[in-house]
């Protein structure tokens, strides 16, 4: 970029048009760092949560596989999975890896709300933790038999 000549309007625009151009095309290379940090911070969340989750699902399905292990329809209870993990059962890895990706957006709602609060934003951080009730209501149903 050149010398900016401050008397003339059109160089000013110009220069800031090219500034955003400049800002545009680097968020491009690193989409997720150009995001603010609320957003940066639930995107990670999310996206860790869902890898292990996946990758535990595929081991435990490997597994199963390998040793013709038939999988539960339904999943054991939650103060059982460990135990059956540890016994050598693929289906306590496959309720691990359920259990994971139920909890993955439950952490990222707790994650988000701490990054408002940690602004100081106090009402988008109890709307925030209204939903993470929602989500704590939700997931308690669906483990009630």
């Amino acid at each position: 970029m050149s010398a900016l000549n401050t008397d003339d309007p059109e160089a000013i625009l110009a220069a800031e048009a090219e500034a955003e151009i400049e800002a545009l095309e680097e968020a491009e290379h690193h989409p997720v760092s150009a995001l603010p940090p609320i957003s940066h911070a639930a995107v990670m969340s999310l996206t860790w949560g869902f890898r292990l989750g996946a990758a535990l699902l595929v081991v435990g399905l490997a597994v199963a596989a390998m040793r013709q292990e038939s999988l539960g329809e339904r999943t054991d209870p939650f103060i059982e999975i460990v135990p059956t993990i540890l016994d050598g059962h693929a289906r306590g890895i496959v309720d691990l890896a359920i259990v994971t990706l139920m909890a993955t957006p439950v952490v990222t709602t707790l994650v988000v709300a701490a990054g408002f609060f940690r602004e100081g934003d106090r009402r988008y951080g109890l709307i925030t933790l209204t939903v993470l009730v929602v989500l704590g209501i939700s997931v308690s149903l669906s483990l009630v038999r």
